[in-house]
């Protein structure tokens, strides 16, 4: 038989083809498993097409290559179905869906054998049915099944392999039709079954390619799911130590604080007894040291105080209600003008402020950002207090402003810290945990709170509450 030079070259393509298409699965088998069937397919495939290249000499080549080719379906197939009957049977728990693909599995057997004695039948019609043609029916009747099992597949999956192969083997089935055109129509027959060749391997190839990548893909998000996971236990774990810790530590606090109330109370007893009994008999250095103990008792008393508040702050919960903070505001203004009577005061708030809040947390946000405006205010001739509200992005801003001496803004990070004070105790009286307890109580009712200030100039503290 006369060799044609352009079918061997076509030939030999395909088998090349073929053996990397088999290196690339040899691949992406290492990296999954799940392909080791595609790989031995492939390795038969391979010789397959290696005898097709000799069918022009022996016609046994062309029925030794597609019988290679069968059994390499053969060997894909019954991977495919398995994995098919696994993923649609095994983990499908509804009745209605078991018995859907129950139907669908018994229509596509009985589909493709029907296919596949009506295409025999024609061929024995037409007279051109022998063993070659057998073999290729038998390849028709073994694609669809498998076209349709990975079809299935890529439904529940959704994955790019599988929606890769579902075209290969619609395209395998073109392929074997193409393969008996050209036994029957030679010239635009071969040249169809050869176009077909080259789609059909490319696919596998494509495939081939995106298997370990997809498997990559797979594998980074089922780390970062089981990371995910493993963080939410984490933090679910740290938030409550955390809570723990912090209840023990406001139980602390306040224990503490309230245990160290009742020796307080005594040295504040005697020393106010020695200083009127006993402040003869003492000398100028004598009464220096016991001022200084009164003084300091008297500030020891204000920081408990001040820390069994903000333990009490921490534990209670708020009791929202709409609130006059103009009302609130003033109250505490005339207080605060009695208390500093030896000192001018003037201040402007403005009417009407309303807001959701609680009236007693309200109450000591207001007078600690109030009481510290005067208080700062004191080095000025007059100090001059206002507290007004505007709107910003549909959100209240309440604002207290003085024209006090201000504090430089690079100590902003100090501003709310606990014993943190931006101005010496010789300089103003304080206990360094006011700031503080304004920040928990806007903080527990959802708001935010700020300053801005300029040395010598004054400073303003906003805030907002959850609306």
């Amino acid at each position: 038989m006369a060799v044609d030079p352009f079918t061997l070259a076509i030939n030999i393509i395909l088998a090349v083809f073929a053996f990397i298409a088999t290196v690339i699965f040899w691949f992406s088998w290492r990296r999954r498993s799940d392909l080791v069937y595609w790989f031995i397919a492939l390795i038969i495939y391979t010789t397959g097409h290696t005898l097709l290249i000799f069918k022009q000499n022996e016609i046994i080549f062309a029925y030794l290559g597609n019988l290679a080719q069968v059994i390499a379906l053969l060997v894909v197939m019954t991977s495919t179905f398995s994995e098919y009957i696994t993923i649609t049977f095994h983990k499908q728990e509804e009745k209605s869906t078991l018995k859907q693909e129950k139907i669908i599995l018994v229509i596509t057997f009985v589909i493709s054998i029907l296919i596949g004695i009506v295409i025999g039948l024609l061929l024995y019609f037409f007279a051109i049915f022998d063993l070659f043609t057998a073999i290729i029916v038998t390849m028709i009747v073994l694609l669809i099944p498998l076209t349709v099992f990975v079809l299935r597949i890529y439904i529940i999956q959704k994955t790019l392999t599988r929606l890769i192969m579902f075209i290969v083997f619609l395209v395998g089935v073109i392929t074997a039709v193409s393969t008996i055109l050209a036994l029957n129509f030679p010239g635009w027959g071969d040249a169809l079954n050869y176009a077909c060749n080259f789609i059909f391997m490319s696919l596998i190839l494509v495939g081939g390619l995106a298997a370990p990548i997809e498997q990559r893909i797979t594998d980074s998000e089922e780390k970062y799911r089981n990371l995910s996971e493993h963080l939410e236990e984490i933090v679910e774990d740290r938030t409550e130590e955390l809570e723990r810790v912090n209840k023990e530590l406001e139980a602390f606090s306040f224990s503490v604080s309230h245990d160290l109330k009742t020796p307080l109370r005594s040295i504040a007893g005697f020393s106010k007894a020695l200083e009127e009994e006993f402040s003869g008999e003492l000398d100028q250095q004598g009464l220096d040291y016991l001022n200084r103990i009164i003084k300091n008792t008297k500030r020891m008393n204000e920081l408990i105080n001040d820390l069994l508040e903000l333990s009490k702050i921490s534990r209670e919960e708020i009791d929202i209600k709409k609130v006059n903070l103009s009302k609130l505001a003033k109250d505490i203004m005339k207080d605060l003008t009695k208390q500093y009577s030896d000192k001018k005061i003037e201040y402007s708030i403005k009417e009407g402020i309303i807001a959701k809040c609680d009236p007693k947390f309200m109450q000591i946000v207001l007078e600690n950002i109030l009481s510290n405006a005067v208080k700062f205010s004191q080095t000025k001739i007059v100090a001059r207090i206002s507290f007004s509200v505007t709107e910003k992005d549909n959100k209240k801003i309440f604002y207290v402003s003085d024209e006090g001496v201000g504090f430089d803004m690079k100590y902003y990070n100090k501003l709310f810290g606990l014993f943190q004070r931006l101005h010496s105790e010789d300089e103003f009286e304080g206990t360094g945990v006011g700031l503080i307890t304004v920040k928990r109580i806007i903080e527990k009712h959802g708001g935010e709170i700020w300053a801005e200030s300029k040395v010598n100039e004054g400073t303003t503290f906003y805030f907002t509450l959850k609306s």
